[in-house]
């Protein structure tokens, strides 16, 4: 069976599936089959690359994981250690924003880095599901944080900026946090 009969039986099955109660069982279910399981792996590509193209990539891709992972943990330091950058309330976001890049740095890129030089998944289907649902967890709580800074810094300095301190109390930076974490939960983890 070929990739393209792959997806075209995926693709039938997801239609089928629109109107069905149990619509995200199945579809993380047909996502195990088709992008986790060996068949994809197989026809994933024609060549895969030769052993000092795996050596470069691989040490290229390290450099970046390293440096993502130094990175937000130097912004988390800078955050905590400086009681100046603790009193501006937007740095909360921040230092909650590179919380889950390090996250994605630490618990996603390892593997994907792994499975690209490989070209194949060699963790079993259900890791490839977790690791699959942590990307799209960790991603989307990065969007919604960047979401988060823009509207606090829109109402800091457009809407009411003399009101500000008073309107943005620490209830609504935890909330607006957990919003930031809770929702993509809910994206990501409940097709499993």
């Amino acid at each position: 069976m070929t990739l393209i009969k792959i997806c075209n039986k995926a693709y039938n099955v997801l239609m089928q599936l629109r109107a069905s109660e149990n619509f995200y069982t199945k579809c993380s279910s047909l996502m195990a089959q088709c992008y986790c399981s060996t068949e994809y792996n197989r026809y994933s590509s024609n060549e895969g690359f030769r052993s000092v193209e795996k050596v470069v990539l691989l040490t290229f891709l390290a450099v970046v994981i390293l440096m993502a992972i130094l990175g937000n943990l130097l912004v988390m330091v800078a955050v905590c250690r400086d009681r100046q950058l603790r009193k501006i309330k937007t740095n909360y976001f921040i230092v909650s924003l590179a919380f889950a890049d390090l996250l994605v740095s630490v618990l996603v890129m390892p593997f994907g880095a792994i499975e690209l030089v490989q070209d194949i998944w060699a963790y079993g289907e259900m890791f490839c599901l977790v690791r699959t649902s942590l990307d799209v967890l960790l991603t989307t709580a990065s969007i919604f944080h960047l979401c988060c800074i823009s509207l606090d810094r829109y109402y800091a300095i457009c809407c009411q900026p003399l009101v500000y301190r008073n309107k943005m109390t620490p209830l609504r930076i935890a909330l607006m946090l957990g919003g930031c974490w809770v929702l993509p939960m809910f994206i990501s983890f409940l097709p499993i």
